[in-house]
């Protein structure tokens, strides 16, 4: 193969799954518009995808930019990777193509097309049940509930979002409520100190009061 990063194990790796990961058509995420050939993603997202390092996924990046294979638009919470040539790898379907992919499907025995309905009904349920995570609403009604803020919901969804539902360690949240209650601990604003009341001084008699006290005046 004539490709330089072809003999790379690791950016072989995560450019197919870019390839793969990336979005057929347009869409968008809360207000973020997300073209063909593009992903919203992490590094720490990619690393549990992959089993990569995030230090090799950084490499990765690196290489698959220097060769103009990709161009990463990072933020302080997420990147934006859009797959250059992505028609090269997965071409659009014209109408003509749909046409034609209807017409064979509908030659297809009616056993095969069973067994394919069968597949992908299997394969629905099988995507619902590694779906983790509560809505942001169920966040903010907690989160309110123990006297934090939306805000810091907002936050604790975004980041364990693009965690896809997993802690620190890479370990799957099944309650995610216990993690939601120490990030409410560690994010809770200090409680100012108490001051000495010092009011008690401004009662205090001035030395002339005093003196005329001790003199009988």
């Amino acid at each position: 193969m004539d490709w330089e990063w072809y003999h790379d194990s690791n950016t072989v790796h995560l450019f197919l799954h870019l390839i793969l990961m990336a979005q057929r058509r347009p869409t968008n995420f809360r207000g973020i518009q997300i073209n063909r050939g593009q992903l919203l993603t992490g590094r720490k997202a990619l690393s549990k995808q992959t089993g990569l390092s995030e230090r090799e996924i950084r490499t990765c990046h690196e290489h698959l930019k220097a060769t103009s294979e990709i161009v990463v638009q990072a933020t302080n919470k997420y990147s934006i990777i859009t797959v250059l040539n992505y028609n090269l790898y997965n071409p659009e379907k014209t109408e003509s193509d749909q046409q034609n992919d209807q017409q064979n499907a509908n030659k297809r025995p009616a056993s095969d097309q069973q067994a394919t309905t069968c597949k992908k009904v299997k394969e629905s349920k099988k995507v619902k049940k590694t779906t983790v995570g509560p809505t942001l609403d169920e966040v903010a009604e907690y989160f309110i509930s123990k006297d934090s803020t939306e805000k810091e919901a907002g936050l604790f969804h975004e980041h364990f979002s693009l965690a896809d539902w997993h802690d620190n360690r890479g370990n799957k949240i099944r309650v995610w409520k216990q993690n939601a209650s120490g990030w409410i601990r560690r994010n809770k604003p200090a409680t100012p100190k108490n001051t000495p009341d010092t009011s008690w001084k401004e009662n205090l008699p001035t030395e002339e009061e005093v003196e005329r006290l001790l003199n009988g005046a």
